[in-house]
């Protein structure tokens, strides 16, 4: 596995600790004039990141309602942006008053990661929690201010269930801004397209991740608009973001599939809503915010834990796969010092499919080669769907318990195609008992990473990419990889399957890549 590392190092050695009353100003650099608060609204705080590189300031006007921007020195990079939450009992979007109490903490994310673009990660930044009241309920914001990005999100405490109504988080930009955004797609493989905000302020839906390329004076600033945590201590939903027409702010909205409202059990805290920000775009391609922002690793022991390159069998047979044709490709990966081979889709079709399965682990142990197993969720278009998908918590447990048992060290589940909070609870359950029967696990047909594998560091790739699959049966403009190298990269690891072997069918695709190019994506792909 080829690692990259950041070009920068955070040099912070000092832990803060303190907790303040409420006051005009926190962390503000002495040295920068501060810019002026919008009209009708009042600052009611400011956090600087730990070297004063942006700076998050907080707003509230008359009607109780709340929001934030984002500054770097005199440069407002992030505009006037909504903050708030509205759930079944209580509009948490105005009428808020603000608690005389604030807690600021630095903190530093210290840890390891198995598959993403560098293996040893410190991230420090300042934490700012905010209460607000409204009709006897509490809503905490707590923002977290580094020096190459800014992130919220709300907590809510309670009793029982709360349901969702709707989030009111917000990234504003200004006229000259160009985003770089996916129209929705279930399998996150839309090709990228562009717009000028100013220019005809058009609506917008897309998906989480958006590139913005944010000129202010005579500085430009490129903001990838993200999120982080959506599995968090209860799965949440993952989420899209909207532009209404004529506004230039991109709302955080329910993903695709989803429906109906969010159901959580109090008290809980929302994913993070992340903007990473910088005047280099190779610093923000870089980043490791998203999986900064998420939990701990729940083990300690990765050693089992192993990646590397694999044979696949999809690529030149399609499905689905025959029982004759699998020791061929082990022998292939073994000859070829490959660690993976993966047993594709239609094995559940074979006469006796345990007894080979298990045989078919047998013998690549015996040429030194792992195997994985192709599992379906919503494959709908096959017809072992539903009964051979891994639909329930039960069907889980039942088939990764099984797959260890043959011998097999990995699985592959693919068509999630949903953002819909049922299917982050199955992907959750997923990665949960695959880690406790050591089992690796590759999403595929589903959508970008939002930092899960700090916790789950049996989770070592995703699809949530327009993959080189696609060149079997359409051309991959070399602008689509270039934009995935910058944005889709930024939040995790992709299955790309890079170095493919080209496959052209005339009057249907052409190739359009060289072989230098195409030997780069192995390196420019996590």
């Amino acid at each position: 596995m080829i690692k990259r590392s950041l070009s920068f190092i955070l040099c912070v050695i000092m832990t803060l600790a303190l907790t303040f009353t409420a006051m005009p100003m926190a962390f503000a650099d002495p040295m920068v004039e501060p810019i002026a608060a919008p009209s009708g609204w009042n600052t009611i705080f400011s956090v600087d990141s730990p070297s004063k590189t942006l700076t998050v300031n907080l707003y509230m006007n008359k009607r109780g309602e709340v929001k934030y921007t984002v500054d770097s020195a005199n440069d407002r990079v992030i505009e006037l942006s909504s903050l708030g939450i509205t759930t079944a009992d209580c509009d948490m979007t105005s009428g808020l008053k603000f608690s005389d109490d604030l807690k600021i903490e630095k903190i530093t994310d210290e840890y390891t990661l198995i598959s993403d673009k560098k293996d040893k990660v410190s991230d420090t930044c300042n934490e700012a929690i905010f209460s607000f009241t409204k009709g006897g309920k509490k809503l905490t914001i707590t923002f977290r201010v580094y020096d190459n990005g800014a992130a919220h999100r709300y907590s809510l405490d309670g009793d029982e269930t709360a349901t969702i109504k709707s989030e009111n988080s917000g990234f504003a930009f200004n006229d000259q801004t160009t985003v770089t955004y996916q129209p929705l797609s279930l399998s996150y493989e839309s090709h990228y397209t562009q717009c000028v905000l100013g220019q005809n302020k058009p609506s917008v839906k897309a998906l989480m991740t958006a590139m913005f390329e944010v000129p202010v004076a005579s500085n430009k600033y490129y903001v990838l608009v993200t999120e982080s945590n959506v599995w968090g201590d209860e799965p949440y939903c993952a989420s899209n973001l909207s532009k209404p027409l004529d506004s230039n702010e991109f709302m955080v909205v329910f993903g695709q599939k989803q429906g109906a409202d969010v159901t959580m059990t109090y008290p809980f805290s929302t994913p993070w809503r992340l903007a990473i920000i910088s005047k280099d775009i190779n610093e923000v391609s870089m980043s490791t915010l998203v999986t900064s922002l998420a939990p701990e690793s729940e083990t300690d022991d990765t050693s089992w834990v192993t990646t590397g390159r694999s044979s696949w069998s999809w690529w030149t047979t399609g499905d689905p796969i025959t029982p004759e044709e699998q020791r061929d490709y082990i022998d292939y990966a073994a000859e070829n010092g490959y660690e993976w081979y993966l047993v594709d889709y239609g094995w559940y079709l074979w006469e006796n499919y345990e007894e080979k399965l298990t045989d078919l682990a047998k013998y690549a142990k015996e040429k030194g080669v792992k195997l994985s197993l192709w599992y379906g969720v919503n494959n709908y278009c096959h017809p072992t769907c539903p009964e051979n998908s891994l639909v329930s918590d039960e069907k889980i447990e039942k088939e990764l318990k099984w797959t260890k048992k043959i011998g097999f060290d990995a699985v592959k589940v693919d068509f999630i195609d949903s953002d819909a909070q049922k299917d982050m609870r199955l992907m959750k359950k997923v990665a949960e008992v695959g880690l406790e029967n050591e089992i690796v696990v590759v999403f595929h047909g589903c959508q970008a990473p939002r930092g899960e594998m700090r916790k789950y560091p049996n989770v070592v790739s995703y699809e949530g990419i327009y993959g080189k699959e696609n060149q079997k049966w359409t051309s991959i403009p070399t602008s689509v990889i270039v934009n995935q190298i910058l944005i889709r990269n930024a939040v995790g690891p992709a299955d790309f399957t890079p170095n493919g072997v080209k496959v052209q069918v005339p009057g249907v695709n052409s190739i359009v890549l060289s072989d230098a190019f195409d030997l780069a994506t192995t390196v420019v792909y996590q």
